[in-house]
């Protein structure tokens, strides 16, 4: 919860320098795009603390004041802005893990910087396809992991994602290359992309478990976003669900 505290001391002595008996003070509040709120404020205090804002955000403040004559000119404007800023992306190696047929997101891999994430929204494609594929647009901050299945072996893909959080929306895209798969090979192999690039190194199995999937994932990073519960279980878009194994 975001706040600003506010001390007006020269609005009351010029008041009292004209021996104006002040009924009370009323504080106007809003954001540029958002409705206006008004706070009666006790005439006797100096100052005043408005907590219940939103992280990140930027206000305008001012007063007006009121007695038996009637209600004064508004005071001059305040423009504050709480703390906090958009998320920040992690990098691709933190974050996207492939095998042969799907791709797993490490969600927990995205920071804060100070305002908490509201949700994500998950887009991908073939790499040189114009046309965006919505996989879902509004993902719990609490879910660590999302999986988008059904992809084909061998193929270069783009995943583009936006997390959101009171402080505005950062927008990140991360190239990967799903495995190509052999004759033969390791059951359950899946490992994270190497750097930027969009090839990864070698993986093989279509039989992934849940379970193996979400500790390589939380090996990427063990550590989620401040206050995000444990999911016991990923997203799975398209494609059949993997039997879990241990």
């Amino acid at each position: 919860m975001c706040g600003i505290f506010a001390w007006f001391p020269s609005f009351t002595r010029f008041l009292e320098r004209y021996w104006l008996f002040l009924a009370e003070y009323v504080l106007h509040y809003g954001t540029e795009l958002g409705e206006w709120n008004k706070m009666t404020l006790n005439s006797s205090k100096q100052s005043f603390f408005l907590d219940g804002l939103k992280c990140g955000t930027t206000y305008r403040l001012y007063m007006t004041a009121s007695n038996s004559i009637g209600t004064g000119e508004p005071g001059a404007d305040v423009i504050v802005r709480t703390n906090g800023a958009a998320p920040i992306s992690p990098a691709i190696d933190k974050f996207v893990v492939t095998n042969g047929t799907s791709a797993a997101l490490n969600l927990a891999a995205w920071m804060t910087a100070g305002c908490p994430v509201t949700s994500f929204a998950v887009q991908y494609r073939p790499r040189f396809h114009k046309a965006w594929i919505l996989a879902a647009d509004a993902i719990s901050p609490g879910r660590r992991h999302y999986v988008i299945g059904d992809l084909a072996p061998g193929r270069q893909y783009q995943v583009r994602v936006v997390a959101q959080s009171d402080a505005g929306a950062t927008q990140a895209d991360f190239p990967f290359r799903t495995a190509t798969l052999p004759d033969s090979g390791p059951e359950g192999a899946w490992a994270p992309l190497t750097g930027a690039g969009p090839v990864a190194p070698p993986m093989w199995g279509l039989g992934v478990g849940a379970r193996h999937l979400l500790g390589l994932l939380d090996g990427l990073m063990l550590k989620g976003p401040v206050g995000a519960p444990e999911v016991a279980d990923p997203v799975f878009l398209g494609g059949r669900r993997p039997e879990a194994s241990v």
